[in-house]
């Protein structure tokens, strides 16, 4: 009886590492699918003079960047459940800073963020929330004029 209780019990465990590399794999893959559309956000708007066109290419490229770093932080992860977000949402918070120009020099960020696990239900629109945040914010820093189109993403 011992054996067979021993037994079933690694099989579960097997079964559970199998199924914890699958979802990891499959983040993986949305993440780099998600990088992929950023990058043809960031090719396409070379191509766009209009000022305010060009600034709807860099908003949508956020929005994108905002969940393939969801996604990375989940393929990081070694917990199904969800991603720690004060980790996310200061990395979320760099990043955007980051893209367009704005250095933590000129910016000071003071985080109030509990150090929760979040499902991804939860977790993308508080993400999308946080990037039109921080975004208007970014941008109001930037000195008139400035082209707000930012670095090549990662």
């Amino acid at each position: 009886m011992c054996i067979g209780r021993d037994l079933s019990e690694h099989l579960k465990a097997e079964e559970m590492a199998k199924n914890l590399l699958l979802v990891q794999e499959i983040h993986h893959r949305i993440k780099n699918n998600l990088q992929v559309i950023s990058s043809l956000l960031y090719l396409q708007s070379g191509y766009v003079q209009d000022v305010k066109t060009r600034e709807m290419f860099k908003e949508s490229q956020n929005r994108v960047r905002s969940m393939a770093l969801l996604h990375e932080k989940l393929y990081q992860s070694r917990a199904i459940a969800g991603i720690h977000f004060s980790e996310y949402v200061r990395d979320l918070t760099r990043t955007l800073f980051g893209s367009y120009g704005v250095e933590g020099t000129t910016v000071r960020v003071t985080y109030a963020v509990e150090d929760i696990t979040l499902g991804m239900d939860t977790a993308v629109p508080c993400g999308l929330i946080i990037n039109e945040l921080v975004s208007k914010r970014a941008q109001a820093r930037l000195p008139a004029g400035t082209d707000r189109r930012g670095a090549h993403p990662e």
